[in-house]
């Protein structure tokens, strides 16, 4: 008898040992499943079988992926393991600690500025959404201008360098091997065609983001217009966030991507995670794209989004 309780309680130890080891490595890494069952305390045999114990680990990097990081559709980023949008730094405390009445999500519609299809239909949505748009492209003035008459929040979508050669920012990109002067004056161009920008989020960037100087460059002068930085999270690696909020800029990460897929009820599940995360913390922000079927599910959940006592706020109410 006392050998078996011997036995039961080390491999109890086991599990909680390794199950303390996994979450010590903050498993952006994976996650464990254990499962423990038959404890048969009548008979005083206590058998416990071990049922599962397993880490799945997940290497967000392209290679390893195969897929590629940084595209039109945005970064993949697993909304799992991610730290929350309540994760965030305002001016006047590290960590503000606040009773929120009603769960908030906030949705940014990032690429806008080519006049793509579902445009229209994201500046006309009938609830907050932020929208992102492009610097230094055909439609980007004019774009900011129709929105800002529809009430609609404005950012700007700052392209930054991204690792992939394949991969294109466009114009008005900022990029490691820039001076500090050098990328003052290019975010100082790409806000003069995105004008009303309340904040700035980065497009594409995994390169660019992680590098701490750069990033500290793009923040100085988002700080000197009081402006606020959302990272879009295209690199597990970014230094974005915590570079933010040491320079005492009013930021937040990317909760979930929306539609990595561009498929409606795809994007209504995405939403749906969203819905949960700002049921659990209080508020979530999520990024999609100026696409039809973005549109069309955003415009589908809407009463299942605010049946849940759930609203649509701009990028900024989170912040405030």
């Amino acid at each position: 008898m006392k050998i078996k309780i011997f036995y039961t309680l080390a491999i109890l130890t086991i599990v909680i040992i390794l199950t303390g080891f996994f979450s010590a490595l903050n498993l952006d890494s994976g996650r464990i499943f254990v499962k423990v069952i038959e404890a048969n305390t009548k008979e005083e045999t206590h058998h416990i079988k071990i049922v599962k114990l397993e880490s799945i680990v997940k290497h967000r990097s392209d290679e390893l992926l195969g897929i590629p990081t940084e595209k039109d559709v945005g970064a993949l980023i697993d909304d799992e393991v991610i730290s929350s949008s309540s994760e965030r730094y305002h001016q006047d405390t590290d960590r503000i600690s606040k009773k929120i009445t009603q769960p908030r999500i906030a949705i940014i519609i990032d690429d806008l500025g080519y006049g793509s299809r579902g445009t229209e239909e994201m500046i006309n949505f009938p609830r907050p959404l932020t929208l992102s748009i492009l610097p230094l492209v055909t439609y980007s003035k004019d774009i900011a201008l129709r929105a800002k008459e529809k009430g609609k929040e404005i950012m700007l979508h700052l392209p930054m360098e991204p690792h992939s050669l394949q991969s294109k920012p466009g114009p008005g990109v900022v990029k490691v091997a820039m001076t500090h002067k050098e990328i003052i004056e290019q975010m100082r161009e790409d806000f003069a065609s995105v004008p009303f920008a309340s904040g700035v989020n980065n497009h594409m960037g995994s390169k660019a983001t992680e590098d701490e100087r750069t990033m500290r460059a793009v923040l100085s002068e988002i700080k000197a217009r009081n402006l606020y930085f959302i990272d879009s999270r295209t690199s597990i690696k970014s230094v974005a966030f915590t570079v933010a909020r040491e320079m005492r800029i009013p930021s937040a990460r990317n909760r979930i991507n929306l539609d990595n897929q561009d498929d409606i009820e795809y994007i209504k599940g995405r939403i749906r995670l969203l819905i949960d995360a700002a049921l659990k913390d209080g508020e979530a922000i999520g990024i999609g794209h100026v696409r039809l079927n973005t549109f069309l599910a955003l415009q589908e959940m809407i009463p299942e989004v605010e049946s849940k006592g759930v609203s649509f706020v701009y990028v900024s109410d989170i912040l405030r």
